[in-house]
């Protein structure tokens, strides 16, 4: 052809127009098909510069259409990826495109040209924070360029390759929170509580707790930092909890599965007192370990089920058949309803699993264990949907057993063993008013100076009030520690504070604050004399000016000087000087100096 045609099929059929004004010198006839259910049709006529048709039927010349691929802009077929990376690392986008030659440019944040960057790898080393943003390339050949997908490069100052995990401890028990992060520079750390409350000395990869009280209870983070900027972790939480029986926190029996998750029925299982906390507490979630017989994560719906607990009088292996009989007069539904559980099957550093079969409870229980043992009363009136088998301990000398039957309704047990499930209780201690450990102390001290009192209670969160002298209200003193400056006579007294929360106040014992008087000061001044001459010895006395009466006493070397006598300066006018002399003669005199009323 002397001009070629690019056709493109996806924008229609293809029309073949012959005009011939001459006829050909041999009888050169093409091969032709007519068939109306091809593809092809024609129209006609004997004049070939007719504008109209004379005729046109179904039939076509069979044709064989030489051709190339047209010529186009390259096409894509793998794009640059997005990447995250720690502050001086090597980033690498890359491009697959076709078909060859081709031609590159790579650009930042789309507008700018990376000079030189002219491959289809683009390598970045010793990533600094600047370089983050958005990667591109423009692909090219002769026929036109194809522009990229952005590729996001996020460049942090370290990565976080483990978070803090969620701990449940018991009251006074220990908790370890940690993280791991990688970094091309030495890190720091710092620890929070509830996310902006920073913990005082927290600072290695590392935050352990002691002594946990009800008061440390919330979210713990951490934020990892280098010279390059910070990374913060992810909250982790830290509950209080009690396993019962309290041996099932390292032990665990396989392939003894209970079912108060899986089965219709209803179980009644009592819990000893002696295995809870001494104090009152109150019960928010019951949380499950899964049986062996699970073998893996697993997910469960269970539509109707329903859960109360009591204080019972009713002693472990001495249940009664009588449901009702064995409740204790506080039974309350802490749970009612469609209940969605699941496990994550992980198995803890001691062999057993973890208690992650978690059920937060509707209405939260108060539970007194001075008063009673705790009873668990589940009817499960649908069943479970997986078979989501709770582990259980059987012994005849630990502190639980239960009664159950198949009928969740039913009023009376058909039977009874001392087995148990394991249970996770999730507690707080029971709200009540602050504690007072550390009480203010009496303070004497000296007119001018400052006195401070401190007063340490518990369980946070709290607020303050000191008072004066009983009732007299401090304003504006609502700390745990109150400071006096410049103290006065008119502040001595006593001095409390009432501790409050949202469950009642405390008040502390009183502290008896005394200001005294700073001590009188006599200087002794220097003289110059010739030996035989008399001379004066200047004394000055610093008093407070509410003095009656002033005193002191010197000495002199009889052997160098002789006492002549004494008389009252300027400074007290109208005092009355009453000196001792009777020891003069060996080198020792006393001094009164008495001051009239209203001149002092």
């Amino acid at each position: 052809m002397q001009t070629p045609f690019v056709y493109d099929s996806a924008k229609g059929n293809l029309l073949v127009d012959v005009q011939n004004f001459s006829g050909g010198s041999a009888i050169l006839y093409t091969a032709g098909l007519t068939s109306i259910t091809d593809t092809v049709s024609r129209a006609y006529s004997a004049n070939p510069d007719a504008i109209t048709a004379s005729g046109e039927d179904t039939g076509g010349d069979v044709m064989q259409i030489i051709y190339t691929p047209a010529p186009l802009p390259p096409t894509i077929s793998s794009q640059p990826t997005n990447l995250l990376i720690i502050v001086g690392d090597t980033a690498s986008f890359s491009v697959a495109a076709g078909p060859q030659p081709l031609s590159y440019q790579w650009f930042y944040n789309t507008n700018t040209v990376l000079d030189g960057e002219t491959n289809s790898t683009l390598v970045l080393t010793n990533v600094q924070l600047n370089r983050a943003g958005t990667y591109s390339v423009v692909v090219a050949n002769g026929n036109g360029m194809t522009l990229s997908s952005n590729a996001l490069l996020t460049v942090v100052p370290a990565f976080i390759t483990s978070q803090p995990i969620s701990q449940t401890v018991a009251m006074g028990g220990t908790a370890t929170f940690a993280v791991t992060a990688e970094s091309t520079e030495p890190l720091s750390y710092q620890w929070f509580f509830n996310i902006t409350n920073m913990i005082s000395g927290a600072t290695n990869a590392s935050l352990i707790l002691t002594n946990v009280q009800a008061d440390r209870v919330g979210l713990y983070s951490v934020r990892v930092s280098n010279t390059y900027g910070v990374v913060n972790s992810s909250n982790a939480s830290l509950y209080l909890g009690v396993i019962v029986p309290n041996y099932g926190a390292g032990f665990q029996v396989d392939n003894n599965a209970h079912n108060s998750l899986v089965s219709v029925l209803r179980l009644q299982t009592v819990y000893g007192a002696s295995q809870f906390p001494p104090y009152p507490i109150v019960i928010t979630e019951l949380r499950w370990r899964p049986d062996t017989l699970v073998d893996g994560p697993l997910t469960d719906n269970i539509p109707n089920i329903q859960i109360s607990l009591s204080t019972t009088a009713t002693n472990a292996d001495d249940l009664n058949s009588i449901f009702a009989k064995n409740s204790g007069t506080n039974d309350t539904m802490v749970f009612s309803g469609v209940a969605t559980v699941s496990t994550s099957f992980t198995t803890l550093s001691n062999s057993t699993k973890a208690f992650d079969i978690s059920l937060p409870l509707q209405t939260p229980f108060v539970y007194e264990s001075s008063k009673g043992n705790l009873l668990v009363d589940v009817r499960n009136f649908s069943g479970g949907s997986a078979i989501l088998y709770t582990a259980g301990l059987t012994s005849t000398t630990d502190t639980v057993s239960r009664a159950y039957s198949d009928d969740p309704n039913s009023t009376t047990a058909s039977g009874a063993d001392t087995g148990a499930e394991a249970l996770q209780v999730i507690y707080t201690p029971a709200p009540l008013p602050p504690t007072i450990s550390s009480q203010p102390t009496n303070l004497s001290i000296i007119v001018g100076d400052t006195a401070s009192f401190n007063v340490a209670a518990g369980p946070q969160p709290l607020s303050y009030q000191w008072f004066y002298n009983t009732n007299t209200l401090l304003n504006g003193e609502t700390n745990p520690t109150l400071v006096l400056t410049n103290v006065q006579f008119y502040h001595a007294g006593t001095y409390s504070v009432v501790v409050s929360n949202t469950y009642g106040t405390t008040t502390s014992a009183v502290a008896v604050l005394t200001a005294n008087f700073p001590p009188v000061n006599v200087i002794i001044g220097s003289t110059n004399a010739m030996g035989g001459n008399s001379f004066t010895v200047p004394v000055l006395i610093t008093a407070n000016g509410n003095e009656n009466t002033l005193s002191f006493s010197m000495n002199f070397n009889t052997q160098r000087v002789t006492y002549a006598g004494i008389e009252l300066g300027s400074g007290a006018p109208e005092g009355l000087l009453l000196p001792n002399t009777f020891q003069a003669i060996s080198g020792g005199l006393g001094v009164a100096i008495q001051l009239p009323l209203g001149k002092r």
